[in-house]
């Protein structure tokens, strides 16, 4: 290898450590926001990784410059000088679709460990309700969950947040909860049917389907 393709090579090599370390970062945080509660995780992560994102980034690509400085020839000195940004931006790029794995396949590998006592919940909530409160927020056995009496029963387990801002999984028999598209910037709206709007008594902002009749839903 010649002196010129070595200090390319080490740049690439350390470029791509920080990537990946990047690109596991935003899957990691997700995932173990579903099962981190209380914390807060899921809306706390994305300013992490934005904070992360900045300061190992500045560092990748100041040693990049750095290397690119000290190389020998044109061609040599800008591919060394752009391994980083082109790499960072692949990082970003992938963040979003990485951090709805990490969420989508952390709520599933939930849901898959803790079915059978949602199901107990959930055919216990379905009975005749004994009050007239709609919604009520009950505990069973360490699971949190919250319950529309509808009807049907939706039952939300394990809703976790900051202030009105929350996430949970999310029992709906009919899947309409689906009919959410997220919010207008332009209306200002929540695009859904206003009765799909105000389940669990906030505004519904999008699902997620993660398995049968169960949802990874935020609110707000």
């Amino acid at each position: 290898m010649t002196d010129t393709k070595q200090p390319i090579m080490k740049q690439f090599r350390r470029s791509m450590v920080v990537f990946g370390i990047l690109a596991s970062f935003s899957f990691a945080t997700t995932f173990f926001g579903v099962w981190l509660l209380n914390l807060g995780v899921l809306f706390l992560g994305p300013l992490i990784w934005l904070g992360v994102i900045i300061i190992a980034g500045a560092i990748i690509v100041f040693k990049g410059l750095e290397a690119a400085w000290h190389g020998r020839g044109f061609g040599p000195r800008l591919i060394m000088a752009l391994i980083a940004p082109i790499l960072l931006g692949l990082a970003i790029l992938l963040s979003s679709p990485l951090s709805t794995a990490g969420e989508v396949s952390g709520a599933w590998l939930r849901l898959m460990i803790e079915r059978s006592r949602y199901e107990t919940i959930i055919e216990k909530e379905s009975q005749p309700p004994s009050g007239t409160a709609r919604i009520v927020d009950r505990e069973d056995g360490g699971i949190t969950y919250t319950v529309d009496a509808g009807p049907p029963v939706r039952v939300a387990f394990n809703p976790d947040g900051i202030i009105d801002n929350w996430t949970g999984i999310i029992y709906d028999p009919t899947g309409e909860v689906l009919l959410a598209k997220g919010f207008d910037p332009v209306t200002g709206e929540f695009h859904m049917p206003s009765h799909i709007k105000e389940l669990f008594g906030g505004d519904l902002v999008a699902c997620r389907h993660i398995w049968s009749d169960y949802y990874k839903c935020s609110f707000t």
